[in-house]
């Protein structure tokens, strides 16, 4: 946690050499509160330029009314790193 009490959150890459891995890399930290405890991973090309991505589905919490609030957000691959997350979609799949 950081000082002011939020939650501060890297991600980190492995890439490959063909052979083993090589040391992380540290891609994405956060600015703002976000908690990988809350969070399902997952990895895809998911705008079809042919790089693997990698998307995260949030709990968010609660509604006002009681409901669960999800974010899916997602890290678009340049090819040597990755962009900030990007929300695409947030609301209540129940």
């Amino acid at each position: 946690m950081s000082a002011d009490g939020k939650r501060a959150s890297s991600l980190f890459t492995f890439t490959s050499d063909g052979t083993d891995f090589n040391a992380p890399r540290e891609m994405w930290t956060s600015t703002g509160s976000f908690n990988w405890d809350a969070s399902k991973l997952t990895s895809g090309d998911y705008n079809g330029d042919g790089k693997n991505d990698i998307a995260v589905f949030y709990d968010s919490g609660k509604t006002a009314d009681g409901r669960q609030r999800d974010t899916l957000l997602s890290f678009l691959s340049t090819g040597a790193g990755f962009q900030a997350p990007v929300s695409r979609w947030a609301g209540s799949v129940i």
